[in-house]
């Protein structure tokens, strides 16, 4: 793209809008001076350009303003419309357009400021055009501006981004040549560069020469090194290195990412544990990117925890946190949970992105829950968060998954109309429906098109294209994909010859088959697990099984490692050939090594084997030694090979047994008959309305249930007041130390806020509760507090405005519990308030269902509250900050959080006995 001189330069600018308007009509009359301007156009002022300019989205129509202005003579361009018309330009990539303002501005003498050449250049990096940049960085000085170190900045970031390492230091150089002298962010783009052209130890010696010439390295210039090492592979090497530099968060969250992209969970953690020992608070980034690394292994209920911890040292997560806590759950498939995760973020004000619905999206899909998942993405656009790629993505490989081809064609369809442009792996998956749908015309079609739309297609495209054909039995369409392969300049890969492999041997094109292992050969393609057992599989289909195991010692030569799939066939080779007794010796020894665990196959191959060589009775004693012995159930093709072995007569009596009791877990029927235990369940309260944001107003006359509320709410809230400097006491030895400070503010808000409290209706007045709190108390107690009270209010609910009963407080009670528990990550014997809830929400319903008296019920739960709080002493610590602290310093103090939730619930208690006494 090169301009040409003089005002009758032509554009060739991408978007159809911009062409339409540069083309048709000239921005600027400048072919004669001799023509007048109009006289009588009223004048436009500067500031109502650049407003109209600024707020207009359709490019098209903004540049139509500009040169219109321009032509009507009402109004000179300035600097500054200059420069917003040509940001507007290059946030487009309209580089032309972009160049053409530039040769405009030359032309009227326009001076080009520091801003609008930054803007320039930073328009060329969107693009892509670093060259570009670099050449109309050495035009500068036409433009009537002068070289700055800000402008070099911005130049070098460009050369950067394209990894034009080469350029780089030539410019550096010349800047120094200036008498320029770079600053930080000059030193750290170069730090960047060199860690990207893998030249670490010369980063490090750059660190020392910023030092030297008073230019200290600070966070950036530390991670961007750490990083990089990590990037490579060499985290505990970044780690030592890391021991140089000043220990500052984002240094850590560099090594944290690097241990988790390894899987190196323990690691991580031991990160996480020495920031806090040296006084560094783990920001949410950290804590975020160990909880995305084990949802990603799926492992939820260590992420739970590592969310408990995080919260209890009062770091709020983010959109990130949570997408991640969701996929894992989604993984898990648990789908209730996810969602009442959800819907817990959006009550705490975070709103979804689009990362965070693709993940729900993802989850919903994966299970085949499509119509939910449709209804996440309406919902998506109507919350004014667009569907990006990767959404259609998902939906179109869902659709697919669940076997509606058409609903997948409506989703590409919906993709194409909303104008969002398709990648390589849109395309893939869409060429897999294609397939499915036996469109092949369709999909070579959608080939030429990617080419066209400058989207070609990769290995996996054509990959997905074999193995569709092959499926379909077009194994010579297939093979002529491979030679196609090399026209897109896209190099075949082991699981390309794979799939034409299983191809050519389930059409008993054998022949063709050994060929294309020769070709395999000949091009020094290593072959994998998968490749070996297809051949051998082949091979032992056509009865040549000698043949098997020459490979099968070629493979263990060679270094590849057998799997489950590899002994079966040799399992299978060796039955065939009558050698049963060896196949069940090499099943034992895997199984004994525990290298591998022997499947439903292994054994049917093996029953197929005693079958035809070793009689019906030594059958038996392996279905019932080997297979039901070990709760292993027998499949359709297991019964066909003993009913062709078997009297028909004994395997309907094993059928039978088949549904007897059994202590195996994976038979349906445990041996005792009992099911595990009903959870409670968890009401997590929906997003709130305009109508609950309004505040409540405390009734003229309070009923009695008022009256008993008021009275229990005041006396709580003053015995925390009382409380505060033994909870600061106790937490100074466990914890933060603030402990009391915290309930105190929130005790102190309550006492406050009680007189607008509708203390006539109780859910309501839990609510407002839990809205002080929220507002009030901040840290970990105040989200647990806010998650208690919103539970309990959610389970209220449906009495609201009516008396609640002694049942449903109960109720509520047990509801608040277990949303602590699920959202805390805490259980029984964690050593936290649940200790003294759990024991009083018990007594509670044990004694309202023998018949006591309510209020007697409430006192004797109160006292149990109290005691589980003091057992606590005894506890070790496993969820929230206390873990850090030994069992030693434990013992002496109980926790101070059990203890402030017993003392309040106590004094509840009291007081409304007291009231009711009255």
């Amino acid at each position: 793209m090169y301009l040409r001189d003089g005002c009758s330069l032509l554009l060739k600018v991408r978007k159809p809008s911009i062409p339409l308007v540069l083309n048709t009509n000239p921005i600027f009359n400048l072919e004669s001076n001799s023509q007048p301007q109009p006289t009588n156009a009223p004048s436009v002022e500067e500031f109502h350009v650049l407003k109209r300019l600024k707020h207009e989205r359709d490019i098209g129509l903004a540049l139509e303003y500009f040169k219109s202005l321009a032509n009507s003579g009402a109004f000179k361009h300035t600097q500054f419309t200059y420069q917003l018309m040509i940001e507007k330009l290059g946030r487009n990539c309209e580089m032309d357009g972009v160049q053409y303002l530039l040769q405009q501005m030359k032309l009227e003498g326009v001076a080009c400021s520091e801003d609008l050449f930054i803007c320039v250049m930073n328009s060329y990096r969107r693009a892509g055009l670093a060259d570009q940049a670099l050449k109309m960085f050495y035009r500068i000085r036409e433009f009537g501006c002068k070289p700055t170190v800000k402008i070099y900045n911005h130049l070098l970031d460009a050369l950067l981004g394209e990894n034009r390492f080469q350029m780089i230091s030539p410019v550096y150089n010349n800047m120094k040549g200036e008498g320029l002298e770079p600053n930080g962010f000059t030193y750290n783009m170069l730090l960047k560069a060199l860690c990207k052209n893998g030249k670490v130890d010369g980063a490090c010696k750059l660190l020392e020469e910023m030092s030297n010439k008073g230019c200290p390295p600070d966070a950036v210039s530390y991670t961007t090194i750490v990083s990089s090492v990590c990037k490579l592979g060499q985290v505990e090497k970044a780690k030592e290195l890391a021991k140089g530099f000043a220990p500052v968060v984002p240094v850590y969250n560099a090594l944290i990412n690097g241990f988790c992209k390894e899987y190196k969970i323990k690691e991580a953690f031991c990160l996480l544990n020495e920031m806090v020992f040296k006084g560094i608070d783990p920001n949410v980034i950290s804590y975020s990117t160990i909880i995305s690394c084990l949802s990603d292994m799926g492992n939820i209920d260590l992420s739970l925890a590592a969310f408990a911890q995080m919260l209890e040292r009062g770091c709020s997560p983010n959109i990130h946190t949570y997408s991640s806590l969701i996929k894992g759950y989604l993984l898990g498939g648990k789908l209730g949970e996810a969602l009442e995760l959800w819907n817990l973020m959006i009550m705490e004000g975070i709103k979804p992105n689009v990362v965070s619905y693709n993940a729900l999206i993802h989850g919903l899909c994966r299970i085949g829950n499509m119509a939910d998942a449709i209804s996440i993405c309406n919902q998506m656009e109507k919350s004014s968060c667009s569907p990006n790629v990767t959404t259609y993505s998902t939906l179109i490989s869902g659709f697919a998954k669940a076997g509606d081809l058409l609903g997948a064609s409506a989703i590409w369809n919906k993709m194409i109309n909303c104008g969002c442009h398709p990648n390589v792996v849109v395309y893939t998956t869409m060429v897999d429906v294609l397939c499915q749908m036996s469109m092949f015309n369709q999909v070579h079609s959608l080939i030429e098109n990617m080419v066209a739309d400058g989207c070609p297609p990769n290995v996996v495209t054509f990959n997905t294209l074999i193995k569709g054909l092959c499926a379909n039995g077009r194994v010579e369409g297939a093979m002529s994909v491979l030679h196609q392969m090399e026209k897109y300049d896209c190099l075949p890969n082991i699981r390309t010859y794979n799939e034409l492999l299983d191809g050519l041997f389930r059409v008993n094109r054998f022949r063709e088959a050994c060929g294309l292992i020769k070709d395999i050969e000949d091009r020094n393609v290593e072959l994998n697990t998968i490749t070996y057992n297809i051949i051998m599989h082949g091979f032992s289909s056509v009865g040549m099984q000698e043949r098997v195991f020459q490979i099968l010692g070629k493979m263990l030569v060679n270094g590849v490692n057998p799997d489950a799939i590899t002994v079966n066939v040799i399992i299978h080779a060796y039955s065939k050939l009558g050698k049963v007794r060896t196949a069940m010796q090499i099943l034992d020894k895997y199984t004994e090594e525990k290298e591998l665990y022997p499947d439903i196959i292994s054994h049917t191959c093996i029953l197929w084997g005693i079958c035809n060589w070793l009689g019906t009775e030594e059958a038996v004693v392996y279905l019932h030694n080997k297979m039901l012995s070990k709760g292993i159930l027998p499949n359709v093709a297991t019964w066909d090979v003993l009913i062709r072995g078997l009297k028909f007569s004994y395997i309907v009596y094993e059928l039978e047994r088949s549904d007897a009791s059994t202590k195996a877990p994976s038979w349906p029927v445990g041996v005792d008959g009992v099911h595990p235990p009903t959870k409670i369940p968890i009401p997590v309260p929906p997003s709130p309305s305009a109508k609950g944001n309004e505040p409540q107003r405390r009734p003229l006359q309070l009923s009695k249930q008022g009256q008993v509320l008021e009275i229990a709410i005041e006396t709580a809230a003053n015995v925390i007041l009382d409380l505060k400097n033994s909870l600061n006491d106790w937490d100074s030895k466990v914890g933060d130390g603030d402990c009391g400070s915290t309930m105190y503010r929130g005790a102190k808000a309550i006492l406050e806020d009680i007189k607008n409290y509708p203390l006539n209706d109780a859910a309501e007045t839990v609510n407002e509760i839990g809205s002080t709190i929220r507002r009030a108390m901040g840290g970990t107690s105040g989200i647990i507090y806010t998650i208690f009270c919103k539970a309990a209010y959610t389970q209220l609910k449906p009495s609201s405005g009516s008396v609640v009963t002694p049942k449903q407080w109960a109720e509520a009670l047990a509801a608040s519990i277990a949303a602590v528990s699920k959202y805390g990550g805490a259980s029984a014997g964690y050593r936290t308030l649940l200790d003294a809830l759990l024991p009083a929400s018990s007594v509670l319903q044990e004694k309202l269902n023998a018949g006591e008296d309510p209020i007697t019920a409430f006192v004797l739960s109160s006292e149990a509250a109290l005691t589980g709080a003091e057992l606590t002493k005894k506890m070790q610590a496993q969820a929230w900050r206390s873990t850090y602290v030994s069992s030693e310093l434990l013992s002496t103090v109980p926790d101070p959080g059990a203890m402030a939730v017993a003392t309040w619930y106590r004094a509840a208690a009291l007081a409304v006995q007291q009231k009711y006494k009255s």
